[in-house]
């Protein structure tokens, strides 16, 4: 009721200033002008300039100078912007009008717009509002061009790579791949590159399966301690020597943290483990949600640009996809973040896929947070600033546990739905989910190794199942107990990489049988859960299926496969099963033969294959 009375109010607020206060000096050049052939981000931005909210014209402003001449057609729109002066306050306190950020967007982009100004100028008199933002844009502009010409090129050449360009020929089929895992898989490049490289060659036993999360080394404030300091020897360890399909988060696992904003003469790593030690591990992570990279500061826009850039030039011919940081979606900054740091992705890797950051979903009411930030986050413009929808989901598995891996989904294409068929149409990955193994799991309920094992196939299976395009388990190694995410792993000693779980041989398992699935159908959802997959060149059908009882039902799979019409019985007499591993001994899976319409289903989900 609060809400709506606010809403009420500000209403009549609007209606007392009158229509027009709000709408006042958007860019009066019309929309039917953005050239056929703008890029697709720029365009975006130029639309936003006839946003009502002034603060959104001064971002789109901000947006455009920051892609630098590329932003050419967006010149006439942003000198029909110069007159706008309403006022607008930035989160360091200072205030800009869009006029104002327009001229400044203008003198970024540089000599393209030095004839349009000065057209411009000639054609308004010495009363136009926007003729001091005009001179002042041009100005600069002419000193800019001024100063090169005066000034030899110096170019500072990039961190060295020490390895090769990937074969072309990896770079396609192995993104038809569902299914990853993350988490920390590599240890610290102290232990050696040789650690690093045999924990690839276990990742490699799994199959060419997705991998997330690299570990520790690969964070923003770790790579580029200082302005002038760069490691890259973990990410090149991990990322060259590998053919696995990669998520790279872009600003590492710890949030959008700023590096240099530390006090006294410490890294921000070294102060990290001070305040931890201090402190405790909360106290680290209040400060990583209340650091994040101000985008507002100019300074700390042109570090994280400068950083995005090289850490992007320097993977983009072995890493397609890119995660704008981990679970920042609710951050106060996370506009500024997505919309800046999915511009300078593409300016560098054109052809790159970026997945929004997602929100944590450790249970429903975190889940929602997150999912209400990304509904404010596309009503304030940011649909073009993404490809890839991004969802953690983890949840409480007591009571109807596979409806509400459904109902997470669902909640997603709803939001998305609010925003226009292309917003709709962009696919949905689940980059985290998983049940612990542990028997009284804070992030579970209570479960246990064989329960881990048959939420392997029924997270990944459900969450395909509703449009999931990929699925990742959360995590490989081992992880220590307090923490939240206590025997979630796959492995439980990474160490001398021993100890693979029963959730590990299942999620082999699923890769074999539906790894590269080309299509997914959901048969029953009612006492039994019936999946269809079809896999290979002669799509050739592959069923999941698991009671929702704890009593085994009789399934009839023979009213799911086609029939001759010379013969009213299925043309298939029998049926192998696999079932899937819940022990540590055998870790083999058991296969045996029934008939079509007799098959024996419990909780333990097994999968069918025609014979």
């Amino acid at each position: 009721m609060k809400r709506i009375k606010t809403k009420l109010l500000v209403l009549a607020a609007i209606c007392a200033m009158g229509a027009g206060s709000l709408f006042y000096a958007q860019t009066n050049v019309s929309k039917e002008k953005i050239p056929p052939d703008t890029p697709a981000d720029v365009r975006a931005e130029i639309k936003r300039l006839y946003f009502p909210r002034p603060g959104v014209r001064v971002k789109a402003c901000m947006n455009l100078g920051e892609m630098g001449q590329r932003t050419a057609p967006a010149i006439p729109f942003l000198i029909g912007i110069l007159d706008d002066t309403n006022s607008v306050r930035l989160r360091n306190g200072e205030s800009t009008t869009p006029g104002k950020a327009a001229a400044e967007a203008l003198t970024k982009i540089g000599k393209p717009a030095a004839e349009p100004l000065a057209t411009m100028l000639k054609k308004n008199d010495k009363h136009w509002k926007g003729r001091k933002w005009a001179e002042k844009a041009l100005k600069n502009i002419k000193d800019s061009l001024k100063m090169q010409k005066d000034t030899p090129s110096i170019k500072t050449p990039l961190p060295q790579q020490t390895e090769p360009k990937i074969d072309a020929r990896l770079y396609g089929l192995k993104y038809n791949m569902h299914f990853g895992v993350n988490g920390g898989m590599y240890p610290d490049i102290s232990e050696g590159e040789a650690e690093v490289y045999a924990v690839t060659e276990q990742l490699d036993k799994l199959g060419m399966i997705w991998l997330r999360h690299p570990g520790k080394g690969t964070t923003w404030f770790e790579v580029q301690s200082t302005r002038d300091t760069w490691n890259f020897s973990k990410l090149d360890a991990v990322i060259h020597n590998n053919n696995h399909p990669w998520v790279i988060e872009v600003y590492g696992a710890l949030g959008f943290v700023y590096p240099f904003d530390v006090p006294g003469s410490l890294t921000m790593s070294e102060y990290l483990q001070q305040l931890g030690q201090e402190e405790g591990p909360q106290a680290i992570m209040e400060f990583i949600r209340t650091h994040s990279v101000d985008m507002d500061n100019l300074k700390k826009r042109a570090d994280a640009k400068n950083y995005v850039r090289t850490f992007v030039e320097r993977y983009k011919d072995r890493i397609k996809y890119w995660e704008i940081g981990n679970e920042g979606i609710q951050a106060p900054e996370a506009y500024g973040i997505i919309t800046n740091t999915y511009t300078w992705i593409k300016e560098v890797h054109p052809d790159a896929k970026v997945l929004i950051t997602a929100g944590a979903g450790d249970d429903d009411v975190m889940f929602q947070i997150g999912l209400d930030a990304f509904d404010e986050l596309l009503a304030n413009g940011i649909r073009d600033y993404f490809d890839i929808v991004n969802i953690h989901y983890y949840g409480n598995i007591g009571g109807n546990f596979e409806q509400r891996l459904e109902a997470r989904i669902d909640n997603y294409k709803a939001v998305m739905a609010k925003y226009g068929r292309d917003v709709a149409r962009k696919p949905i990955w689940v980059t985290e989910t998983s049940t612990s193994s542990h028997v009284n799991s804070v992030l579970s309920g209570q479960s246990s190794e064989k329960i881990q094992a048959q939420h392997v196939i029924k997270r990944l299976v459900v969450f395909s199942a509703k449009g999931a395009e990929k699925v990742f388990w959360h995590d490989y190694h081992h992880t220590y107990q307090g923490n939240k995410f206590y025997k979630c792993n796959l492995i439980d000693n990474m160490q001398d990489r021993s100890g693979p779980k029963p959730a590990y041989y299942t999620f082999k398992l699923l890769v074999e049988k539906i790894g590269y699935y080309k299509t997914v159908e959901t048969l029953s959802s009612d006492n039994i859960r019936l999946y269809r997959f079809t896999t290979g060149p002669q799509n050739k059908p592959v069923f999941v299926a698991w009671s929702n009882s704890s009593q085994e039902i009789n399934l009839d799979l023979s009213v799911h496969i086609g029939t001759d019409d010379s013969n009213p019985h299925p043309i298939i007499k029998k049926v192998k099963i696999t079932h899937i591993i819940e022990t540590r001994y055998p870790n083999q899976p058991e296969t045996e033969t029934a008939p079509i319409t007799s098959i024996n289903v419990s909780v333990s989900p097994i999968f069918i294959e025609l014979m």
